[in-house]
């Protein structure tokens, strides 16, 4: 007669899963499935009470936190610890669930349990380190991964926990010799491989990041934040598609992460989809009203469409919610920059100076601020220091060339601008500052021009026809139109009249007699203008400004009068008023000044043509000085503040004292692109037989 066993015998005939002989080592050292089915087999036998039937469900909640399905971990490290409320490792496991749901808070308090049953647990002190670690703490975040690495040296996830703070700390070869080591003990370790990842990005080593990034999602591929992480290294290539693509990932592998949606809006910023980023800023407060970061970079987002009224509360409340965090402070401070607020600016770089010395963009903006105050020599320090920092800081470079020259010391201008177009284009402001540098060099080597070449200026180059001086009468008009009350605008222009305003207030106060005109129909606008020409004399300084919509047509660029019906092409001409002409009737022997605001987006061309076309260059008849907001071709986005930043940075400039009105357009022309980053890139034509001075007292007139 065939015998069968005992344990088999009793698993058929009560009808319970079978044990197979190894469950409970595989439930103890397995992973993934395996262990899960092994202790799942356990716990459904109903053999274990106590520490033991503890131990099992900590078995199965660090096998669930393999499969990042944390809920499910935490479900059965909560009925580890009902079964034993000592048990240090169910907190551990824990822990760790709650940092997959990027539960920070939970996430610590279980980690502090688990040292206080046991301070010489040091997988509680390597958790509770990547917790301070995400909550950029890294003073205590470094504390307690060298306790973990003190209590066992061959802790992988103590290594590759100190390597992020490393990493953190703008330390990348310290780190990297942490993840090495982490790697080491465990070449398969997904989170030393991560951890590596960033310690490569930190060296500006993306191909080698995205290589450490990859190895990990083949391994694990629900490993949200390699992907996030990869999206990071993505978007420094300048790869936004891709980098969304894994931010989408991120989201579809768990929804209700924050961290996912602010990494998709900084893609998708980097991309110019301001829209896109701030609804995806908006999702992650959502779900983490707490989310200090996502709070920064909103308040970014906001100040990149110059809605500095708007983006500085969302600093304010980063900062309550971290009062440690650099980058807060940084950007409120370029926030009150834009402002012209330079006391309360000063303070937020000395501050995020203070929080992270290592930081170059402190120093730079700081530079930025002294340059724009005119202390030279304070701004040619702060750009050194942001250079000792980051000696490949192209835009450092740029500036301190421009401390240089504006101080007289030419030679040393021309090494910095050298520099700087010897490297890369670095960072948002790259291309500025390469832009910038190339224009400068053009400037400081080119002879004076002939008169017969004065007509031909570019946006780089600033030409005139002296020597000649010719005495003024002292006769100062200007005729300031603004328009904005378009029907075809919803909503109507708003900074077209603010701007005008300061614009007439600063004219009165340089000696000029202003006619302020807003929202002029045809006949109106023909009629100002009209009025202006009589008033302009031989001898004269005459100004005008215009800012609303225009449209180039036929080599014309044609002021809208805001009742003009425009259809098509030839609508333009007949509805709109043409700069060139109206500068050609002007009197030959004044002073003539323009300043033109109305490269903006309008809502006529897209009815005629396929897409906006800016304006053409509007050149400069004999003796005129013309400034456009835009470059050839250029479409403007004006942004969201009271005042444009093109007024901004003209009128900053205007102020300065002692300096000739070319030298000034030059001026403030730089500041605009610089403050855009070289979306918006004015155009200044010149062809001034003289020199002269926006005020009286300056010396108003020296022959050339």
């Amino acid at each position: 007669m065939r015998r069968f066993t005992v344990p088999f015998a009793l698993c058929f005939l009560a009808a319970t899963p079978c044990l197979a002989a190894d469950d409970r080592a595989v439930c103890d050292t397995a992973k993934g499935d395996d262990a899960i089915n092994a202790c799942s087999r356990l716990l459904a036998s109903g053999r274990d009470s106590g520490r033991a039937l503890a131990t099992i469900y900590r078995n199965r909640c660090a096998a669930w936190n393999g499969k990042r399905e944390p809920d499910r971990a935490i479900a059965d490290c909560n009925d580890a610890i009902r079964h034993d409320a000592g048990h240090v490792a169910a907190y551990i496991h824990r822990g760790f669930a709650w940092r997959l749901k990027a539960n920070q808070d939970r996430a610590l308090d279980d980690y502090n349990e688990a040292i206080r049953l046991d301070a010489k647990s040091a997988p509680g002190y390597a958790g509770r380190c990547a917790v301070y670690y995400n909550r950029r703490d890294f003073d205590r975040a470094m504390t307690d991964c060298n306790e973990a690495i003190r209590l066992d040296g061959k802790l992988v996830a103590g290594y590759a926990a100190r390597c992020l703070v490393w990493g953190g700390k703008r330390e990348p070869d310290r780190a990297m010799t942490d993840c090495n080591e982490a790697l080491r003990l465990d070449p398969t370790s997904t989170l030393a491989l991560n951890a590596r990842g960033l310690a490569w990005a930190e060296k500006r080593d993306y191909d080698r990041a995205i290589t450490d990034y990859d190895q990990v999602i083949r391994a694990d591929p629900k490993y949200r934040p390699a992907y996030l992480n990869r999206a990071v290294a993505l978007r420094a290539k300048r790869e936004f598609d891709r980098a969304i693509a894994d931010c989408d990932e991120a989201i579809r592998l768990d929804p209700t992460i924050p961290g996912s949606y602010n990494a998709r809006g900084l893609a998708r910023a980097d991309k110019g989809d301001r829209d896109g980023a701030i609804a995806d800023y908006d999702e992650a407060i959502r779900l983490d009203p707490k989310f200090a970061l996502a709070y920064n970079n909103r308040g970014h987002a906001r100040a990149t469409r110059r809605d500095y009224d708007r983006a500085i509360p969302d600093y304010n409340e980063a900062i309550r919610l971290n009062p440690k965090y650099a980058p807060a402070f940084n950007n409120r401070g370029w926030a009150y920059k834009a402002k012209g607020d330079y006391d309360r600016a000063v303070a937020d770089f000395n501050e995020a100076m203070r929080l992270d010395p290592k930081n170059p963009f402190s120093y730079y903006n700081r530079g930025v601020v002294h340059l724009d105050k005119r202390d030279y020599d304070r701004a040619i320090a702060d750009f050194g220091e942001s250079l000792s920092r980051d000696k490949t800081y192209t835009a450092a470079l740029t500036n301190r060339g421009i401390a240089y020259e504006r101080k007289g010391d030419k030679e040393r201008a021309r090494a910095d601008f050298d520099a700087a177009l010897a490297l890369p284009a670095r960072y948002n402001n790259g291309k500025w500052a390469h832009d910038t540098a190339r224009e400068r060099l053009a400037a400081l080597t080119k002879p004076t021009v002939a008169a017969n070449n004065a007509a031909t200026s570019s946006p780089s180059e600033y030409r005139s026809v002296g020597p000649r001086s010719t005495q003024s009468t002292g006769a100062r008009v200007a005729l300031v139109i603004a328009n904005g009350t378009y029907p075809d605008a919803d909503p109507p222009l708003q900074q077209p009249g603010n701007d005008a305003r300061m614009l007439v207030n600063e004219l009165k106060t340089a000696g000029f007699e202003v006619e302020l005109s807003e929202n002029l129909g045809k006949q109106q606008l023909k009629d100002a203008l009209e009025r202006f020409k009589g008033k302009v004399k031989p001898g004269a300084d005459a100004l005008l400004y215009y800012s609303g919509f225009a449209i180039q047509s036929g080599r014309h660029n044609y002021m809208i009068p805001v009742n003009a019906q425009i259809w098509s092409e030839r609508d333009v001409s007949r509805d709109g008023v043409s700069f060139e002409s109206v500068l050609g009737e002007l009197n030959g022997g004044a002073v003539k000044l323009v300043i033109v605001d109305a490269s903006r987006r309008n809502p006529f061309e897209r009815r005629f043509r396929a897409a906006p076309a800016g304006l053409s260059p509007i050149i400069a008849p004999t003796n005129t000085l013309v400034m456009s907001a835009g470059g050839l071709g250029q479409v403007v986005n004006e942004g969201s503040g009271q005042n444009s930043v093109f007024m901004t940075e003209l009128l900053r400039e205007l102020r300065a004292p002692s300096v000739g009105l070319e030298e000034a357009f030059s001026r403030a022309r730089i500041g605009i692109s610089r403050a855009t980053e070289s979306e918006q890139v004015p155009w200044v034509s010149s062809s001034l037989l003289e020199q002269i001075s926006f005020k009286r007292g300056d010396e108003r007139r020296s022959t050339r």
